[in-house]
């Protein structure tokens, strides 16, 4: 018998719509004061959360740009890598595609954003490379 994510997918994209709020939030009050780590570690729990809620469903697409986003904040948690206008540019961008991903799902439309190019770029912050932005 398969797994039926039909049944689930309302309930998920309720609590991820509340999850991406909060991480909007977060993540704005955080580029304005980035020692308050406090504010971080909530952007990483929503992150997390929707992860392993996309996970259990089987969105993978979501939950590799979630799992993404996660590492490149703990990365910022453990200061491995600093924070920058460039990669806050980037979280926001995050944040729309994964917004962007449980919307299309909700319709229907599984899989139709692209996650690879958010990924690499997530990926390259993590590394601490330069990250461009497309502002």
């Amino acid at each position: 018998m398969a797994f039926d994510i039909s049944k689930f997918i309302g309930k998920f994209a309720e609590e991820a719509g509340d999850h991406i709020s909060k991480i909007n939030t977060s993540l704005l009050e955080y580029e304005k004061d980035t020692e308050n780590f406090d504010l971080l570690n909530q952007v990483f729990r929503s992150a997390h959360t929707i992860k392993g809620s996309a996970r259990i469903l089987q969105l993978s697409y979501i939950s590799d740009v979630a799992h993404k986003l996660e590492d490149v904040l703990d990365a910022l948690r453990n200061k491995k890598i600093p924070p920058s206008k460039e990669m806050f540019s980037l979280f926001f961008r995050t944040v729309d595609t994964i917004s962007e991903m449980v919307e299309k799902t909700v319709a229907g439309q599984v899989g139709i954003k692209d996650e690879r190019g958010i990924c690499a770029e997530l990926e390259q912050a993590l590394e601490g490379k330069p990250v461009e932005t497309s502002d």
